[in-house]
């Protein structure tokens, strides 16, 4: 039986639909086929999903992530908070630009581009490699991944040395791209499907399945951006079902460093492995949790959410006492029906509502704001750079870390992702300089 929502709760979810409606329609029907890989676009499904699909199926199905009765009174103040955030990112990015300019001439070197590329990969397993070599050579086969204790042996930069595993999302989009044409027969293309392989390996025996959703939805961007094509409707309508229904079984059968557990799929035979993948959508009503406790139950943080995305990168060595999230779990904690199931302990929140309790609905709308604006610069600055396939994978992995940015809302977490995800494409693309063609002879643009 459907459950129908309230007033004030419909009057939300018409907003947030109306926003995204107008916020897709000038993408699709623009002449620029680009346009479908604008900012606003990812945001919208972003905020389509989870916002508006993902709830509606949580009030309407027990997905036995929270107790049911309890959990409904916070969607009203989730929805609110998604309303405003959503009018506010649509407002950020239509802020008035100045004149449109003419793309930069660019000719891309693609050796250079393959070296670079796999300078980026080889050094992020080296990272990886060298905090665990046990762990590594077992995580190669997911299926079969144990858990091994973490070496001592560096200390608070162990975990520095673990991120660098996210290298291999700029490194394999980098090495997609040094190949100006797919040819199964190039050695190009092997060593970057063997790549491949052993990130999805790697990345599905540590169990967090956002490093492959930004693995894949940085392939697919970049390469559709450097051909200038928009993929094929049918493509998209069959990979978007499909891809959320492997995130639903990855959620059944994995454990967090352990490996993937196939065993786990025999009790489930009943399940729907397509209504599996929203349970990641639980963030939404939690978002409407620290809504409603703060300030009724707890202050507001105000600079703590700064505070400690600064002391972050201290290795905890060197400072014991640091706890840069008690700040988002306060809100989750006074509520004895969440404490139970420990939900302070692993329940994520949408980005907003941590700005929310930072600096209210003031600091709410004005993150989503400056969201929408930075993102507006940077598409256009892509789209002045979009022969450069070096801007391109930098684009491509700005707008696939918006995904875990919106979804997680731990600015000191995201900051993290931000340096071992987004800035190796940054740093990929200085030593693959822009060359002006009147600089180079046009010769150099063939291997």
């Amino acid at each position: 039986m459907t459950e129908s929502l309230y007033f004030n709760e419909k009057m939300y979810v018409i907003g947030i639909v109306t926003i995204l409606i107008i916020s897709f329609f000038r993408p699709i029907v623009s002449k620029n086929k680009l346009e479908i890989f604008s900012p606003i676009v990812f945001i919208g499904l972003i905020y389509l999903i989870y916002t508006v699909i993902g709830p509606l199926i949580f009030i309407n199905i027990d997905m036995k992530v929270f107790p049911r009765e309890f959990i409904r009174q916070f969607y009203e103040p989730a929805w609110k908070g998604s309303f405003l955030s959503i009018v506010s990112v649509y407002l950020g990015y239509s802020f008035i630009l100045k004149k449109k300019r003419e793309s930069k001439p660019y000719i891309n070197k693609y050796n250079k581009i393959f070296i670079i590329a796999l300078t980026i990969n080889l050094l992020g397993i080296l990272m990886y490699a060298i905090a665990n070599p046990s762990r590594f050579i077992s995580q190669m086969n997911p299926f079969n991944a144990s858990h091994f204790a973490e070496s001592g042996e560096f200390g608070g930069f162990l975990n520095y040395l673990n991120m660098g595993i996210n290298f291999l999302i700029v490194g394999n989009s980098m090495m997609l791209l040094s190949m100006k044409r797919l040819n199964i027969l190039s050695p190009k293309f092997w060593t970057f499907l063997i790549f491949l392989v052993l990130s999805l390996s790697i990345y599905s025996s540590l169990g967090f399945r956002y490093r492959i959703l930004l693995l894949f939805s940085t392939l697919m961007i970049s390469y559709f951006l450097s051909i200038k094509k928009r993929p094929p409707l049918i493509l998209i309508a069959v990979i978007l079902p499909v891809f959320i229904m492997s995130m639903g079984v990855i959620g059944i059968i994995r454990n967090h460093n352990k490996g993937l557990n196939l065993s786990k799929l025999d009790n489930k035979s009943d399940a729907n492995y397509l209504l599996a993948g929203f349970r990641e959508t639980n963030i939404f009503p939690i978002s409407g949790v620290v809504i409603k406790a703060v300030p009724e139950k707890v202050d507001f943080v105000k600079n703590d959410i700064l505070i400690n995305t600064i002391m972050l990168p201290i290795p905890r060595k060197f400072f014991p006492d640091k706890n840069t999230d008690q700040y988002i779990r306060d809100p989750i904690k006074v509520y004895p029906e969440l404490e139970r199931i420990e939900a302070h302990k692993w329940a994520a929140m949408l980005y907003f509502s941590e700005w929310y309790i930072a600096y209210g609905w003031y600091g709410l709308m004005g993150i989503s704001f400056l969201l929408g604006f930075i993102y507006r610069r940077i598409w256009e600055w892509t789209k002045l750079n979009i022969n450069n396939r070096f801007a391109v994978v930098v684009y491509a992995v700005s707008l696939s870390f918006l995904y875990f940015f919106i979804t997680r809302g731990y600015l000191p977490g995201a900051l993290t992702i931000f340096v071992f995800t987004v800035l190796p494409a940054n740093i990929g693309r200085f030593f693959g300089r822009l060359t002006l063609k009147n600089k180079i002879s046009a010769s150099e643009e063939y291997e």
